[in-house]
């Protein structure tokens, strides 16, 4: 609307210039601008004010129209993004997973367009259906978690069923908000929002690149999993599974941990520094490019980590799951016969 106003202004202004120039040159006729001046009568004088009263009155209808034409356009994009946002967050409630990974990504675009209107509460929603998803596939995978708990190798991955689709595309744009929102940090802040990712079920997928700064993972199911250049600073990890979790190049500054299980996890890369509130199962493989910012644990932990921490040679990049846990059990096994 600026710019159409500062146009109506500069037209205003040349015609009311220019009504004054005709007046004047309509009396001077060959005697010069003085004598027009001069000899000027009041009827001249209350014409051409009379011609300027006009065009100000119809630059202010202009710019009033306008106003109200922008007002407008606003209230009915701001109608619009309310309708878009209401059915995508229903189709997520969808049998059809193509619908519901549609309103996953109209619901990030929404987020981007309106972040100071919308950002918390499409976060929000990302949460709330990962929770839901998540005990759904908690429930389909009940016989492999029985097979795990059982299982008579713990360095052999359990064969978890593909994370579904939707749960990937939800964690991925759930991060992207984070990044490509613009003060997307202090808007968390004030709106003193805490991801509630708790119950997050994702045994054997794979993540890259993803944000989960201050998430809340308690009881999280991140077994088999493998995470490359993955933030997880302040993240919660109460009662959570993490056997046989990768970690590549992992940001883990500040995890607090309590009835944590950590046993045969791989970190390699990145910065480890956790914090023990209670007993912790571990028996992790730490690779020797692994940074550590103060004691790994905490020595006030009210009761001791059971278990050890094993060293291993750094590797240049990830391998596949099977061939690091390959070569864990193999340097592993080597270590006790040595």
């Amino acid at each position: 609307m600026h710019k159409y106003l500062k146009t109506i202004v500069f037209i205003g202004g040349a015609f009311a210039g220019v009504v004054t120039l005709l007046g004047i040159q309509s009396l001077a006729g060959n005697n010069g601008v003085a004598a027009a001046l001069q000899n000027q009568t009041a009827s001249a004088v209350v014409r051409n004010y009379g011609l300027l009263a006009i065009g100000l009155v119809g630059i202010v209808t202009a710019i009033i129209r306008l106003s109200m034409a922008d007002t407008q356009q606003r209230q009915d994009k701001r109608s619009d993004l309310f309708d878009r946002f209401q059915k995508s967050s229903e189709m997520l409630n969808s049998e059809n997973i193509a619908v519901r990974q549609a309103g996953l990504y109209t619901l990030a675009e929404i987020a981007k367009e309106q972040p100071n209107e919308f950002y918390v509460i499409v976060q929000s929603l990302f949460c709330g259906f990962l929770r839901q998803a998540s005990v759904e596939q908690w429930n389909n995978e009940a016989e492999n978690i029985k097979i795990q708990e059982t299982a008579d190798c713990p360095f052999e991955p359990i064969a978890w069923g593909p994370v579904r689709a939707d749960i990937q595309d939800a964690i991925e744009l759930f991060s992207k908000s984070r990044k490509v929102i613009k003060n997307s940090v202090n808007i968390e802040k004030a709106a003193e929002f805490k991801a509630n990712l708790r119950g997050l079920y994702i045994p054997g997928g794979s993540f890259q690149h993803i944000d989960l700064t201050g998430c809340d993972l308690d009881t999280a199911k991140l077994d088999d999993a493998a995470f490359v250049a993955v933030t997880f600073n302040g993240v919660s990890l109460v009662g959570a599974s993490m056997k046989r979790t990768q970690f590549w190049s992992c940001q883990l500054k500040d995890l607090f941990v309590n009835y944590t299980d950590m046993r045969w996890a791989f970190f390699s890369g990145g910065v480890l520094s956790v914090a023990v509130d209670g007993p912790v199962k571990l028996d992790a493989t730490l690779a020797d490019d692994l940074e550590f910012e103060g004691d790994i644990f905490d020595a006030l932990s009210p009761e001791p980590v059971t278990g050890e921490i094993k060293k291993f040679p750094h590797y240049t990049q990830p391998f596949e799951r099977g061939e690091a846990l390959h070569a864990m059990r193999t340097r592993m096994h080597s270590d006790t016969k040595s």
